[in-house]
């Protein structure tokens, strides 16, 4: 669920449906393609999804990157300070690095 804040210190309930598989973990909050608003990076058991804000506070159909693992947390940052958001997930046994490029990401394992 997305609560809207309305500008008045009130908040209203969007009931738009962003649907995750599973128990949701994690989220983080981030402009992940440089755009200027703030895309959803949600984490559930064993995937990573990633909704792209359309600009107009609605959000595409979002994009799944199964992870083999179960999963703890998610965070962001410019981990190989290019100027990009990067996405860091922490799992059981290692962390996952999803490095930023042009708006895609390429996966790197660390055990």
């Amino acid at each position: 669920m997305i609560y809207r804040n309305r500008g008045d210190g009130s908040f209203s309930l969007d009931h738009a449906s962003y649907d995750t598989e599973g128990l949701i973990c994690s989220l983080a909050l981030g402009d992940i393609d440089a755009d200027n608003d703030l895309d959803i990076v949600v984490l559930s058991y064993n995937q990573l999804v990633i909704y792209r804000n359309r600009g107009d506070g609605r959000f595409l159909e979002g994009e799944n990157y199964g992870i083999d693992n179960i999963m703890i947390s998610v965070a962001l940052g410019d981990i190989d300070e290019d100027g990009d958001l990067d996405i860091a997930v922490v799992t059981y046994n290692y962390l996952i690095i999803y490095i930023g490029v042009m708006g895609s990401f390429q996966r790197k394992v660390i055990t």
